[in-house]
């Protein structure tokens, strides 16, 4: 009797253990779970503007390269996305007009320069103030103008003074710029591992189709003209995910500080590069510049491998120096209010000349 007496209770605390879990899902249900598992598989919901980098490990930095790509270390990086063109004038201009990013400093190279009228087909300068007359024939009659040539539709956007391509990269963007614009869309800046892991891929391409020559068909160099193309030409030169003009076009700011010596002690899973910290009794603080990657259209060859690495003032701008985006779930470091990266220098320097000419000798080695 006595064991039955205690079997009763127990069997019922037993029922009670088993079905409360039941009831407590029942009015809880599970969107924390679906929500977990939406946010952690971003490739599932990716834009038709970004591609899925998928996650995987790859061999960062070169053994033929500078001081700073060595040494070659493993990286593990978790899923991202990332923009599948460079950002354009277009899709720039959009945040100019929301009052959320600057007007872009641009200036058209040289090359296009030298037909900034009505002759070229990416750059027209906007017309004075001053009214212009109609011209008229012998007879008195307003004469007509000459019928467009057959071609590719370019549809144009004001950018300061001119006329610009919409297809065009944005051009002329200091890193602050770059920030803000990717903060409106919801994204950030590539870190500099996610960068150079979508440019190469795991098998750790040379250039960001492979190790074939740069080619005018596959990357837009020095060699093909010296001026910038549209962010969605150059197929042939798309990266193994599918990222087109990773190598050439515009330089590309990344999120990071630079570290020449970052390599020597690297973090193997997810890096974000150094933290900036301020000297108590100095005053300064350890990094002062942010990495560019990429190469440009006035480019060399030694500045278009994938691993090559480059750094400049936050607060420079040239017009070969744009960006891209990029999402993911990794946690960015911040920074102190007064950090050198919460505001640009108030010193600016107006039509910059292209990195290259900024660069100087080190390019030239």
């Amino acid at each position: 009797m006595s064991r039955i007496s205690l079997a009763a209770p127990l069997a019922l605390l037993v029922a009670v253990v088993l079905i409360l879990p039941e009831l407590a899902d029942a009015q809880d249900p599970a969107p924390r779970r679906r929500a977990a598992v939406s946010h952690g598989n971003l490739c599932g919901s990716a834009p038709r503007d970004m591609v899925c980098v998928t996650g995987g490990s790859f061999r960062m930095g070169s053994s033929v390269g500078d001081y700073d790509e060595l040494p070659v270390h493993s990286v593990t990086i978790s899923e991202f996305l990332i923009d599948r063109t460079e950002v354009s004038f277009g899709q720039y201009m959009q945040c100019v007009q929301a009052q959320r990013c600057n007007m872009p400093r641009y200036y058209p190279p040289l090359a296009q320069r030298k037909v900034a009228g009505s002759k070229t087909t990416n750059i027209k300068r906007l017309p004075t103030r001053r009214r212009h007359r109609a011209r008229k024939g012998r007879r008195g009659e307003p004469t007509a103008r000459p019928a467009a040539t057959a071609g590719a539709e370019v549809v144009k956007i004001k950018v300061s003074t001119l006329l610009v391509d919409s297809k065009l990269p944005a051009a002329g963007i200091t890193w602050f710029d770059a920030r803000n614009y990717c903060a409106f869309r919801g994204r950030h800046l590539p870190t500099e591992a996610q960068w150079e892991y979508a440019a190469r891929g795991s098998a750790g391409n040379y250039y960001a189709w492979g190790s074939d020559p740069a080619s005018c068909e596959r990357a837009n160099t020095s060699k093909c003209g010296q001026v910038p193309k549209p962010v969605n030409s150059l197929q042939k030169g798309a990266s193994p995910f599918g990222a087109l003009n990773m190598t050439g076009n515009v330089w590309e700011w990344v999120n990071d500080w630079y570290d020449g010596k970052q390599y020597a002690s690297p973090t193997t899973t997810d890096p974000v590069g150094p933290t900036n910290t301020e000297d108590p009794i100095t005053g300064r603080w350890a990094y002062r510049y942010r990495v560019l990657r990429g190469g440009s259209w006035s480019g060399i060859p030694n500045e278009l491998r994938t691993s090559y690495r480059y750094r400049l003032l936050p607060s420079m701008y040239a017009n070969d120096i744009g960006f891209r985006c990029a999402k993911s779930n990794v946690v960015l470091p911040t920074q102190p209010s007064s950090s050198p990266a919460t505001a640009p220098a108030t010193r600016r320097r107006m039509h910059l000349p292209t990195l290259a000419q900024l660069l100087g000798p080190r390019l030239r080695r």
